[in-house]
């Protein structure tokens, strides 16, 4: 492979060289190009000549608008005129996207554009273009609201590696990650709990790989045996690969006035995403066995292309793997994937919450941390996500008890929601008051977070239900039954009108 180095994309160059595209007219007005190669062992394109050649030595050194005479010897010479130079390298690429955008005209994944209107800079092409990509990424993600779908699905149509995908999709409370399916319509919430039984392999899809490596629960999950398909591996080792090969310095953006912005990426940016993605890598390779199989051979033809054109392979060979082996156990946090394993597969899996419940159990994390996890799985907008006062009281903590600050925010947003009772809205709310009350932690400032939770909850009467219960709760501690019922009041007699 040959490749360019930042010399070679110098455009304003108008001297003919070794490396160049030269485009000249002959006396017939016609234009032809021809690239000068330096080492021309195997012609691979129409127009490359040696240089070293008699054509090559006519025009080397020579500039734009300069007439040359070609085969002087000859009973008609031939004279060309000159009439562009720019690096080979840059004439290959608008070749390709030429060529791209005449063989697949409905297709914008590759683009050309001209942006000079004689002198001046005309931004209208790429204004256009990324007004089309906003709309193209509105289209998807209302997609995913309506349905549920891979998240490698949206990695692949936003053009990002799953890692950033499960990033966006997590920043985004009205999608968010979607985990927990129930295959036993007897069950109110989530799907039947499956232990871990002896000797069973966990194996991880990449949402799972994902999961564990926020969570940092690689050393916690030690004594489960983990697997991972070598699709998965693969898909993992692509996005290093890509990160490390990109030379992107920054992004360009439509602001919300409509305006073209460039976005600038530090080189610092960029390794800390790398760093990422090869530290995803590595713990793959360290403390997973990587499994290969041709079980995604037996699978529904219809079904692997559905997962082969959302980009998904990897998906659909970890649920095939799973389902082929008895001792292995599916982890996935994605609802869509657990029920395809489920329907489509026959295979039972488990995700993130059962597996917390277990390295608790065996005494793998402590209480604490198994708060903590849930909080933050909450500020990821995992859902639905199984909660208490002790993992809002976490929340809290890891926000520095600041209810704008995450993931505090994404806890008290809970309370605004109606998939709940009032009554158990605030018994929730009284429970984690009374333990904020009694926390002797620095910095805690007890009353704008009770006002927080209770403008989420936005109803009068939830001051009334509290106060009642309040003075059971706060005993022997009159000092704080009489702050908590302070700061009720307050919030209650502002609440009215609203």
């Amino acid at each position: 492979m040959e490749c360019a180095r930042k010399s070679d994309m110098d455009l304003d160059g108008p001297v003919v060289r070794p490396d160049s595209a030269v485009t000249f007219t002959e006396g017939d007005g016609k234009k032809k190009t021809v690239v000068i190669e330096r080492n021309l062992t195997d012609k691979r394109f129409d127009g490359d000549i040696p240089s070293d050649g008699d054509f090559a030595n006519a025009i080397k050194g020579r500039l734009v608008g300069d007439t040359v005479t070609i085969s002087p010897d000859a009973v008609q010479p031939r004279e060309i005129t000159i009439e562009a130079v720019s690096s080979k390298f840059v004439y290959r690429y608008q070749m390709v996207l030429a060529e791209f955008q005449l063989n697949f005209p409905y297709t914008n994944t590759i683009q050309m554009m001209q942006v000079l209107d004689g002198e001046e800079l005309n931004l209208s092409p790429i204004k256009k273009s990324l007004e089309q990509r906003r709309k193209h990424c509105e289209s998807v993600f209302a997609l995913f609201r309506d349905q549920p779908l891979p998240i490698a699905a949206l990695a692949s149509w936003l053009g990002i590696g799953f890692y950033d995908a499960h990033g966006v999709l997590s920043s985004m409370p009205d999608i968010g990650i979607r985990t927990g399916f129930n295959p036993d319509p007897t069950e109110a919430n989530g799907f039947t709990p499956t232990p871990l039984a002896s000797g069973q392999h966990l194996l991880l899809d990449p949402s799972a790989v994902v999961t564990i490596e926020k969570l940092s629960l690689w050393k916690s999950l030690v004594g489960y045996p983990l697997v991972v398909t070598r699709s998965v591996l693969d898909y993992f080792a692509a996005e290093v690969e890509s990160l490390e090969g990109s030379r992107a310095e920054g992004t360009l953006t439509l602001t919300n006035s409509d305006q073209v912005a460039f976005r600038e990426i530090t080189e610092r940016e960029m390794e800390e995403r790398a760093d990422v993605a090869r530290t995803v890598v590595q713990n793959i390779q360290t403390h997973c066995e990587v499994v290969g199989s041709m079980s995604v051979a037996s699978v529904d033809q219809h079904l692997r292309e559905a997962f082969d054109r959302a980009g998904a392979f990897p998906v659909l060979d970890s649920m095939a793997v799973a389902a082929s082996e008895p001792k292995y156990l599916l982890w996935s946090d994605e609802a869509f994937v657990q029920a395809t394993a489920y329907l489509d597969l026959k295979a039972k899996s488990t995700e993130v919450q059962h597996v917390l419940a277990q390295l608790r159990a065996s005494g793998k994390i402590t209480h604490s941390q198994l708060d903590d996890s849930v909080a933050k799985l909450m500020g990821w907008n995992y859902n639905p996500i199984a909660w208490n006062a002790d993992v809002a009281f976490a929340a809290a903590r890891l926000s520095d008890w600041e209810p704008a600050n995450w993931p505090l925010k994404s806890v008290i947003e809970q309370f605004h929601k109606n998939h709940w009772t009032l009554r158990k809205k605030c018994d929730l709310a009284l429970n984690l008051f009374v333990k904020v009350y009694r926390s002797n932690a620095s910095k805690i400032r007890e009353t704008p977070l009770l006002l927080a939770v209770m403008d989420a909850i936005g109803v009068r009467q939830a001051a009334d239900m509290i106060r009642e219960n309040a003075y059971d709760a706060c005993l022997p501690n009159q000092k704080m039954l009489n702050s908590m019922r302070v700061s009720l009041d307050i919030w209650k007699e502002k609440w009215i009108g609203k």
